[in-house]
């Protein structure tokens, strides 16, 4: 950061505080040597006073920002507007500091996310994709409830507030049992009345059609970089909301910040092939896809990435050698433990290390010259300075890279189940990666029936819609509406050879978020030239929690392996096909 975005960042920190804070504990949140912070107070000061905020200063306490609530809440909104990144650095230094607030930070983004999502739906809007970013992380800020100080309603005194604010804030207050304080709605509608949003038809998004074509890029880009992106549900997750806000918006509401720019030249090879194979976003939108939108899908993209390399590191083995006694190798033991995530699995002596099968470590880290050994080793120094620590970074980050690239991935192919302990030791476990109701949950035994025998397409999704129907899941209408879009829009529900997956809007047609499966006796064809005829047609339906992502990122994984497959056939009963779900969903995300 330079000296601005620090001193901004330095407010902030005071702001969310609400209370003394020492120069150690800010250096610390911030990850800068106190004598940084130091020499930036009387800056710091001059800086709040034009926002009529005062730092006061108190001996053995440590400093604190001082103002009236309005003023202090105004200068965090227009804070979040203009630099909601440096925001987000800044919650990245409270995550790594504050373990115990940090599980709490992750909870919360995920139900808010929902919370804005809901909204949207009720009144018919979407957020641009830069709102929706600074609206989460105000309405985080509301759910940490740091902020709690009684304050007089002088401030808003015949002041109306929005419908949309309104229901936001009840939301919040009812999702994290908060107290409703009428400031704080207030507050909320400022910062919505600076936010761009659009109002839109609430059926006219097909957001599942959205998360398949997303999925579709996903396993291009996979193949292209030789990298298990689509084993990746965050990137999935993640990367299908922003291509529905890239759907509505048209790409008009990105900005090109600097810092887009920046990561064009500093991933330049990433991003040249991400627009390679952007065509499968221009064909879905039907307009060219711009270099700014391009490189916040690089952002996506590259954040799989890192996840993956994290992954990988984890599992790297590292011995430590000193030669300088037991307290200076368990201080260096527990800088390494606090600086990186490998497991260190030994110490030794420098003498020692002849003696010593090396075949099993990936990286020595030593703090003398080893001149016994050929295998390549890192010196430092056992407090691990600035140097050391990038230097240990970038040599984790190759062997990361290094083995990732030794694995051929395919996503086309069966290998993901022939080597799924191969991903699971390396690429899923201690990853939480899904939350919400898996395809185990949603498509129950009850729900599967085999082999109906369908006059055509429209009689197959008639006829696998009608167990969700009798279970009043569905109405007649979702059912026509399926038809009428595939009537309209062709076969685009068949996703794989011999599988289609109808499914309409989400809307007050479906009751209930559910899935239905049914194997045909005899296959119809559905008009898809690639993957007719079809034998299986599953019925998703989805209401306006959105609580499919989970189910529909397993179900594109299974019928991407041909051994699944091979087992539908050869099951007699639904509770024989339940049971292959269950296996092979296990064997590939457990």
């Amino acid at each position: 950061m330079d000296k601005s975005e620090r001193l901004l960042v330095e407010s902030l920190i005071l702001f969310l505080s609400n209370d003394y804070i020492t120069k150690q504990k800010l250096a610390d949140i911030m990850m800068i040597s106190r004598s940084t912070i130091t020499s930036d107070l009387d800056d710091l000061i001059k800086f709040n006073s034009k926002n009529n905020l005062k730092i006061v200063s108190r001996s053995g306490k440590g400093i604190k920002l001082s103002g009236n609530s309005y003023n202090k809440n105004i200068f965090f909104i227009d804070s979040l507007i203009k630099s909601y990144y440096l925001f987000i650095i800044l919650l990245n230094g409270i995550k790594k500091n504050y373990n115990d607030i940090a599980l709490r930070i992750e909870d919360d983004k995920k139900t808010i996310h929902n919370i804005i999502g809901e909204v949207e739906y009720r009144h018919n809007i979407i957020f641009s994709e830069n709102s929706f970013n600074i609206l989460s992380l105000y309405l985080l800020y509301i759910s940490l409830n740091i902020n709690s100080e009684k304050e007089k309603n002088k401030y808003f005194k015949g002041n109306s507030v929005s419908d949309l604010s309104i229901s936001l804030y009840r939301h919040i207050c009812e999702y994290f049992d908060i107290k409703n304080k009428t400031n704080e709605v207030n507050y909320l509608d400022i910062l919505i009345s600076k936010l761009q949003y659009k109002v839109v038809n609430s059926n006219a998004n097909d957001s599942i059609s959205v998360q398949f074509m997303t999925r579709e890029l996903i396993d291009v880009i996979s193949n292209e970089l030789s990298i298990p992106f689509y084993l990746d549900y965050k990137l999935f997750e993640s990367l299908s909301l922003h291509v529905e806000r890239m759907t509505l918006h048209g790409g008009a509401d990105i900005i090109d910040y600097p810092e887009l720019r920046s990561i064009i030249e500093e991933k330049k090879d990433l991003f040249e092939k991400i627009k390679k194979n952007s065509y499968i976003l221009s064909k879905y939108l039907e307009r060219d896809i711009s270099d700014v939108e391009i490189s916040y899908i690089v952002i996506y993209i590259y954040a799989s990435f890192e996840r993956i390399i994290d992954q990988v590191c984890k599992k790297l083995r590292v011995l430590v050698v000193c030669n300088s006694g037991i307290g200076t190798s368990q201080l260096l033991n527990n800088k390494l433990r606090d600086l990186f995530n490998f497991k260190i699995i030994g110490n030794t002596t420098s003498h020692q290390l002849n003696c010593m099968d090396l075949k099993s470590i990936d990286i020595i880290i030593t703090t003398v010259d080893l001149s016994n050994i050929t295998d390549d080793y890192l010196k430092v120094s056992p407090l691990i300075n600035e140097v050391d620590h990038k230097k240990i970074s970038d040599y984790i980050y190759e062997k990361g890279r290094l083995l990732i690239s030794n694995y051929n991935f395919n996503s086309n192919d069966s290998k993901l189940i022939n080597n799924y302990e191969y991903n699971n030791k390396i690429f899923l476990e201690d990853v939480d990666i899904q939350e919400g109701q898996s395809l185990d949950d949603l498509l129950t035994e009850d729900n599967i029936v085999l082999d109906i025998c369908p006059k055509n397409w429209k009689d197959s999704i008639k006829m696998a819609s009608q167990i969700l129907l009798d279970k009043k899941y569905i109405n007649e209408e979702y059912i026509n509406e399926m038809i009428e879009n595939i009537e309209k829009y062709g076969p685009y529900i068949v996703i794989s050879e011999n599988f289609a997956l109808p499914h309409g809007n989400i809307s007050e047609n479906v009751i209930k978020t559910s899935l239905s499966l049914a194997r045909l006796k005899k296959p119809v064809n559905f008009g898809s030239p690639r993957f007719d005829p079809i034998k299986y047609v599953c019925i998703l339906a989805v209401d306006e929690n959105k609580d499919h992502l989970k189910a529909l990122f397993e179900l594109i994984n299974l019928l991407k392996v041909k051994e699944f497959k091979n087992s539908l056939e050869l099951a007699r009963t639904s509770k024989e096909i339940k049971k292959t779900i269950v296996k092979y969903n296990y064997l590939i995300n457990k």
